[in-house]
């Protein structure tokens, strides 16, 4: 049930990162977004190790990944305007 919780919270943060990229706290979206990476990561280490893997878990890993990624890929086309700041969010030296 673990692997469930990195999914699913994945998916709930989402609009959090929209929104925090949205006011202009890079900092707290570059967290968000470390966490979304060590999350995936975590969910299929878990499932593959509990073998609780399934179609319907990696479905909605999937999922999760594509709405996290597209929220957080639309926010910054809308509301970064400076290419340089994209640069230093992505590389974390706010």
């Amino acid at each position: 049930m673990i692997h469930w919780f990195f999914t699913l919270s994945r998916l709930a943060l989402a609009p959090f990162v929209f929104l925090t990229i949205k006011d202009g706290k890079f900092q707290g979206a570059s967290i968000i977004i470390a966490y979304a990476v060590i999350s995936d990561f975590l969910d299929g280490f878990f499932a593959r190790k509990l073998k609780a893997d399934s179609p319907l878990g990696a479905q909605m890993d999937a999922l999760a990944d594509k709405v996290f990624i597209n929220l957080a890929a639309l926010a910054f086309c809308l509301f970064v305007k400076n290419d340089d700041m994209i640069l230093r969010i992505i590389l974390g030296a706010w």
